[in-house]
């Protein structure tokens, strides 16, 4: 009856650190793949495109957002395209500022990030930013939490056999 109470309490904490891990993974504090922050002093119409790699397939996250210095965009937009010969393959786009996942099949996959702004009707000032993260899979955090109780089943089991 005691190690059952044991192997309980040892299931219990690895599910609450399997938890744990995955809220602190979501919040997006992991490391951006590509990101940039400019201020925009001009009139009109303009964009900026930035070349990166994203390394391995999985899903990723794109972020714009406007920071309203001085005032918002009239309009800004963000498209992810990747860069393949023969044509590429539109991952995400953002027609105003906000967040949206897009999945990369192939290791290695040559990206372009295109931010499109107007100020025409403001003071043709403003700022902007923008980001693409990993999102992490489901099934890592599944893996983690399944060898966590492994652990705690093991480390249960031993000091049975030890008694």
């Amino acid at each position: 009856m005691h190690m059952r109470k044991k192997i309980k309490i040892c299931l219990v904490m690895a599910s609450f650190s399997v938890l744990l891990l995955a809220s602190f993974t979501g919040t997006g504090e992991a490391v951006p793949i590509a990101q940039d922050s400019k201020f925009i002093n001009m009139a009109g119409f303009g964009s900026e495109t930035t070349s990166f790699v994203i390394g391995s397939a999985g899903t990723y996250m794109a972020t714009l957002i406007d920071d309203g210095v001085p005032e918002p965009f009239d309009y800004l937009a963000l498209i992810v395209d990747s860069v393949v010969p023969g044509g590429g393959e539109n991952f995400a786009m953002l027609l105003s500022p906000g967040t949206t996942q897009f999945n990369v099949v192939n290791d290695g996959t040559p990206v372009e990030a295109t931010v499109v702004w107007d100020t025409a009707d403001n003071s043709n000032m403003g700022h902007f930013q923008w980001s693409i993260v990993a999102v992490p899979e489901p099934t890592s955090m599944l893996l983690l939490g399944s060898g966590l109780v492994g652990l705690a089943v093991l480390k249960a089991g031993r000091r049975k056999w030890q008694a």
